[in-house]
């Protein structure tokens, strides 16, 4: 998929694109590293690629069928791909929450206690144990920002924002950041 295909996801590109909903096209200092935590299929991924070409953009998708999704139509040069979930320790899934088998992103919530954090209870939909990595804010930066250059964060990832808040080295990380989007 090319960055003009991807008006083909409809809402995604409406909501992302032309309506720019994390505010991509305000940015007038062009940030060196670009995160998009909870990536989905990649529309912001591409519509970042397009914006900042120069930029390193850092994909970070829990969800099996939208990471299949996101490596089958990446944009080329400057991207990593990460099929990791935001969080510490164990990462749980609310199993078929928001999944709708009609369309390609899946909406399903994923969870990860630590630091206080309470998981919450989203009534009678389970919450199991899966094998997808976990990973914190702070390690990301630490793996892809290099000293001196400037970040944004894009993070819409069904609630996980809220665990790195109470992580000090990843709330931190987003206090530095030259640009945050939630």
């Amino acid at each position: 998929m090319k960055f003009q295909d991807v008006h083909d996801h409809g809402a995604l590109y409406d909501e992302i694109v032309l309506r720019d909903c994390y505010k991509l096209q305000s940015l007038f200092i062009p940030p060196d590293v670009i995160f998009d935590i909870g990536a989905n299929i990649g529309v912001y991924t591409h519509y970042a690629h397009k914006l900042f070409p120069d930029a390193l953009v850092v994909a970070v998708e829990p969800h099996p069928a939208n990471f299949a999704a996101l490596i089958e139509h990446a944009p080329k040069g400057n991207v990593v791909l990460l099929n990791k979930a935001i969080g510490n320790g164990q990462i749980l899934r609310y199993k078929d929450v928001q999944f709708d088998q009609d369309h390609i992103s899946a909406g399903e919530g994923y969870a990860s206690s630590g630091f206080g954090y309470q998981i919450p209870d989203v009534g009678d939909h389970p919450l199991e144990p899966i094998g997808t990595e976990a990973i914190l804010l702070d390690k990301l930066c630490d793996e892809y920002v290099r000293p001196g250059q400037r970040y944004a964060i894009k993070m819409d990832c069904e609630g996980a924002e809220n665990l790195m808040f109470q992580h000090r080295p990843s709330a931190k990380v987003l206090q530095e950041a030259d640009f945050v989007a939630m």
